[in-house]
């Protein structure tokens, strides 16, 4: 009976405490319980009410989802919108078109290796294979002909100069420029002028082309040599020469005017000024006089040193740039024309191009059909039914992968160039062009054209078609006539949901293109305008001599350069800068005065080594005023 006794006073003592806990717990907060793990131990009947995170402690579910990228659902690419026409020089496309017609094929967009492929592109990036070409070519001026080879000769990487060859090439703010004053006999002369150099980032003071880049493709590669590819354009799409203006004279068959994404081309000969001559044109559009200085070597006027050399008997050319890197063209199976096949660099690393034909024998045009990089990854070049460029994609684990989508429209040309013969589409008839580009992150950038054929207005959209910001160039209008290709006048930017100078988003910067070619000014939103005085005879023709910086009607800074040339004569010849003085103007009158204002100054002297290369052998600084030397290095 004591046991028992013992026993139930255990057991009182047992309940009772267990009935202490379960108060306690039905009264008190749960601090480290979220309000998800509360809510499963509701549903179990533990706790009969769901209480909130404890108000002085952080809410768990909160901090583990901080910061974590919520998933989404991926807007549906759209379709592709093939081009519907010819271009005015795409003699493959429309043979091509003329013999589906007569025999009745019904052929659709391509989509094995007959039907695809071109080329490759720069740069932003200066370790990759084309970084390494546009610095060795970063002084380049000049442009050349892709429109006069004879059959054979060529080692165009497009198939302009065989198209051209057969006849397809034949004899506002601010007033719009004048003719320049020098005239050109002949395109390969105009091309290779400065007043026609595209290529150049930006708006060029002396030849008033704007140009445009989107990086479309980056695969890091091998020490270094990674596969960029970028789409480009340049808005001087007319050229003259021989009172003549034509149209799309830089022909690229599987992309319309003014665009580029290629490899950088070759092609020639020509005789241009005297001088037997080849030409290569950079992925950015940039263009490079190669002249003879040997039997079948070539080297670039520029003081870039690329040089070449071409072997008839292993049909092969090979571009070298100075840091090493070896462009090789060869002729690729079932073509008549040399293509850049291969890209090497100093380490051995190599990049390998392959080409396919496009259109119906024996009318043909040859584009990039792969593009395989350092570690075996392969780029994929797709076109549509008229030989256009439709999409670079690649295969990641057996997916496909698109890099870049392209889509087309057709615009209406109408122009004006008074009593001057056009080589372009006739004034009321259409010409495919590319409306819009979708990129692989899903950015999508329209294109608007005016009336020139020249494009006016491009736009950035988001994913959902959102507007995000807008470039707008004004060019003059058809109802004045034009003695060259337009140039524009106002550059309209827009961001979204910014104010703007005006309170609209939208902010002006006005160019002005002086009809002698001697000087070139720029004005941003910020009222500060920046002048460039250019050299306008000689061998000096179209460098910089002088640079200003204007603020409230007053020079506040100039820079003055001078050049030397190896040439008396237009283009420049290895141009090089010897003296440079850099002026704070305080008395705001364009000249130095010692006491006042600050000048820094700074020569160089060259040496010549191996016949013409010229490198600099003196550099001497001076003290305030440039009068004494101070250092020199040797």
């Amino acid at each position: 009976m004591f046991l028992s006794h013992r026993v139930s006073a255990r057991v009182v003592r047992v309940v009772a405490l267990v009935l202490c806990l379960v108060l306690a717990v039905s009264s008190t907060p749960l601090p480290f319980k979220s309000s998800k793990a509360t809510a499963q131990v509701a549903d179990k009947a533990v706790l009969k009410r769901q209480l909130p995170p404890y108000p002085d402690l952080p809410n768990l579910d909160d901090l583990l989802t901080e910061g974590k990228n919520l998933h989404r659902a991926v807007p549906p690419q759209p379709p592709q919108i093939p081009s519907t026409l010819c271009g005015h020089r795409d003699k493959a496309c429309k043979n091509k078109q003329a013999k589906e017609k007569k025999v009745g094929q019904n052929f659709a967009p391509s989509g094995d290796k007959s039907g695809q492929m071109i080329a490759s592109a720069p740069q932003k990036n200066h370790r990759n294979w084309l970084g390494k070409l546009g610095r060795a070519v970063s002084g380049a001026l000049f442009g050349a002909d892709k429109g006069i080879s004879a059959p054979g000769n060529s080692l165009l990487a497009s198939d302009a100069g065989k198209q051209k060859s057969t006849g397809l090439i034949k004899a506002g703010l601010i007033a719009a420029p004048a003719p320049p004053p020098p005239g050109f006999s002949s395109l390969p002369q105009a091309m290779l002028d400065p007043r026609n150099r595209v290529g150049r980032a930006g708006e060029d003071l002396f030849s008033g082309n704007y140009h445009w880049s989107l990086p479309l493709v980056s695969l890091p590669g091998r020490a270094g040599m990674d596969l960029n590819l970028t789409l480009s354009y340049d808005s001087l799409v007319w050229i003259k020469y021989n009172n003549l203006m034509s149209f799309d004279y830089d022909y690229n068959p599987t992309l319309t005017p003014g665009f580029r994404v290629s490899l950088p081309t070759l092609d020639g000969p020509y005789n241009v000024n005297g001088f037997d001559t080849y030409i290569i044109t950079l992925p950015t559009g940039r263009r490079v006089e190669m002249r003879k200085v040997a039997t079948n070597k070539y080297e670039a006027i520029d003081s870039s040193y690329l040089y070449l050399n071409f072997n008839p008997a292993a049909q092969t050319v090979t571009l070298y740039t100075t840091d090493g890197t070896q462009f090789i063209y060869t002729i690729p199976p079932n073509d008549g024309w040399y293509r850049c096949t291969q890209i090497r660099d100093s380490n051995g690393n190599f990049i390998t191009i392959g080409y396919t034909m496009l259109g119906v024998a024996p009318d043909t045009i040859s584009a990039i059909s792969t593009i395989t990089d350092t570690l075996g990854r392969v780029i994929n070049f797709n076109y549509d039914a008229n030989l256009h460029l439709q999409n670079i994609t690649q295969i990641w684990s057996g997916q496909t992968f698109c890099w870049v989508q392209f889509d087309y429209g057709v615009k209406t040309i109408n122009t004006n160039f008074g009593s001057l013969t056009v080589d372009g589409p006739a004034n009321n008839t259409q010409i495919p062009v590319i409306s819009r580009v979708i990129t692989g992150d899903g950015s999508r950038h329209y294109f608007d054209y005016n009336s020139w054929g020249q494009v006016k207005t491009v736009s950035l959209k988001g994913e959902i078609d959102n507007l995000r910001a807008q470039t707008d160039y004004a060019f003059p209008d058809t109802s004045s006539s034009q003695s060259d290709c337009p140039r524009f006048t106002q550059r309209n930017d827009y961001i979204a949901s910014w104010a703007g100078a005006s309170g609209n988003g939208w902010v002006s910067t006005y160019f002005y293109f002086n009809p002698n070619e001697t000087e070139g000014w720029v004005t941003p939103p910020n009222g500060v305008t920046q002048k460039e005085f250019f050299s306008a005879t000689g061998g000096t023709r179209g460098l910089p001599t002088r640079m200003e910086t204007w603020y409230n009607n007053q020079i506040q800074k100039f820079i003055d350069l001078t050049w030397v040339s190896d040439s008396t004569i237009s283009p420049p010849l290895r141009p090089r800068v010897t003296d440079t003085k850099v002026c704070d103007d305080i008395n705001h009158n364009g000249s130095y005065e010692n006491g006042t204002d600050k000048l820094r100054r700074s020569t160089i002297t060259y040496t010549t080594i191996a016949s013409t290369v010229k490198v600099p052998w003196f550099t001497k600084e001076y003290n305030e005023g440039g009068s004494t030397v101070v250092r020199s290095t040797r």
